[in-house]
């Protein structure tokens, strides 16, 4: 498979206004670089 074939069958298959990205790891040095891309939304994690 190539990269166009990738490419050709995720805008065919994948709806990219309804997906999810998770980013994990230090919020505040993050959050505003991933801001400028996308709305970001915080979640505390899990203890320990």
């Amino acid at each position: 498979m190539t990269v166009e074939q990738v490419q050709e069958a995720s805008r065919r298959y994948l709806a990219s206004s309804a997906l999810t990205v998770v980013v994990v790891g230090d919020a505040d040095r993050i959050a505003e670089p991933l801001g400028a891309l996308a709305p970001v939304s915080l979640r505390a994690g899990a203890p320990g």
